[in-house]
């Protein structure tokens, strides 16, 4: 088996079964990988790829982009060793379909780099941070969402629909499935609702839940509210990044937090 066809493979059974945006990730580095082994490389045989393929890729990925331009800078080394990370799972799969003898990857050093710690904010910037959504507005609900939970921001809470809060079990079914709305892990899970959350999910609830958009309800607990000129009132909010940066801003918070 030629490498390309093992790249079909593992499109196929491992990528395509993730959530959307992890399906972007990784064929982020699929694209890179297909770029540098199979077009700039005549696509070798993978019986005959060695650990020395690997460190080429990992020299040649850090000073270039997946389809082979020229960075003006070097990739970090988090995402040059999410890459080995990806091959080295190629390789696996190769060893379980008996198409490659071993896997040249662990013969290969993970990519070293200044560890990123995750900011944390604490009470008083949480509370600062919820002041500046605006109390009762759709964003206030998804921020105090995203702190009360522990929920993934945009391949979770944004898919949350009216059916999935219980408030008479105090829970909220986070719901995985093959298409769509799908976790990272690819399994559904149920996740407590604290009284602050109930409460401003409730009000969110009197609110919108019966709302109707030319005529039509709408399945959705973050919604467009109005057109949008690439969403229909409605529709499903796929992202609410800029305007949590920009609240984030106001708080003001350190310059470095995300939603996530």
């Amino acid at each position: 088996m030629h490498f390309s066809g093992l790249l079909d493979r593992y499109e196929a059974a491992v990528v395509e079964a993730r959530a959307p945006k992890t399906q972007e990730s990784y064929r982020n580095s699929l694209k890179a990988f297909r770029t540098f082994f199979v077009e700039k490389g005549s696509d070798p045989h993978v019986h005959a790829m060695h650990s020395g393929h690997v460190e080429s890729y990992l020299l040649w990925r850090r000073k270039h982009a997946p389809d082979g331009t020229r960075r003006r800078n070097a990739l970090s080394a988090r995402s040059l060793a999410k890459d080995r990370t990806c091959l080295h799972a190629i390789f696996q799969l190769g060893k379980r379909l008996k198409v490659t003898p071993g896997n040249p990857v662990q013969d290969t050093d993970v990519p070293k780099g200044d560890k990123r710690e995750p900011l944390t904010l604490d009470a008083d910037q949480y509370e600062r941070l919820l002041k500046a959504c605006r109390p009762g507005s759709m964003l206030h609900t998804y921020v105090l969402l995203l702190g009360e939970t522990g929920m993934r921001c945009e391949s979770e809470a944004l898919w949350l629909r009216w059916q999935d809060v219980d408030f008479t079990k105090k829970r909220i079914a986070v719901e995985s499935v093959r298409k769509g709305r799908r976790t990272k892990s690819g399994k559904s899970r149920k996740v407590p609702l604290t009284r602050r959350l109930r409460d401003a999910l409730r009000d969110h609830f009197a609110r919108l839940r019966f709302a109707q958009y030319d005529g039509e309800p709408t399945p959705w607990t973050f919604h467009h509210e109005t057109a949008r000129r690439h969403a229909k009132a409605g529709e499903r909010i796929r992202s609410l990044r800029r305007v949590f940066t920009n609240a984030a801003t106001l708080a003001p918070l350190p310059p470095d937090l995300v939603q996530h």
